[in-house]
């Protein structure tokens, strides 16, 4: 798995909007250059608040997973319904991780973050957790240190590289 040349430092705004009520999608790819993607169901940092943590439903991302594991490479978008802002992070040491105990906290408050957000678009409730259920005994996570950072939301500056 390649490791990634340069480490990318989040500001502190964009470590907070990374785990507030943001959609959070995540991409890969496989060896025939087939991409997979699956939605996240949280996002957390580790203790050096930049490493990010994203848990996934692993029957819902099986292909996404396996994608990450032989190639260490994801794309991640982060974008918050009600406004559009979006910001995308890419990193090339990805590694999975069982799910621990402490995600049951970090799913529960991503999941108020995300349905209080979508509830200003008149999304209910239910059927935003019913987006973010894991339908296995555990989730997976995702562990990685952004090396780019870009701004998507839309408008002049899509696409900007952020430094």
């Amino acid at each position: 798995m390649p490791a990634s040349t340069t480490a990318l430092i989040l500001s502190a705004e964009h470590r907070e909007f990374i785990q507030g009520g943001v959609s959070i999608t995540a991409g890969s790819g496989n060896a025939d250059g087939l991409p997979s993607m699956a939605r996240a169901i949280g996002c957390g940092l580790g203790d050096d608040g930049q490493r990010l943590r994203l848990l996934f439903c692993p029957v819902r991302a099986s292909g996404l997973l396996t994608d990450i594991a032989a190639s260490g490479r994801v794309a991640v978008t982060f974008s918050q319904p009600s406004n559009n802002r979006t910001l995308q992070l890419k990193g090339r040491d990805a590694r999975l991780e069982a799910g621990g105990a402490d995600d049951d906290a970090l799913r529960e408050r991503y999941a108020r973050a995300f349905v209080t957000d979508l509830a200003k678009l008149h999304f209910p409730e239910a059927l935003v957790r019913v987006l973010l259920q894991v339908l296995a005994p555990a989730p997976v996570a995702v562990v990685f240190q952004p090396d780019a950072a870009y701004s998507q939301t839309p408008g002049p500056g899509a696409g900007a590289a952020l430094k």
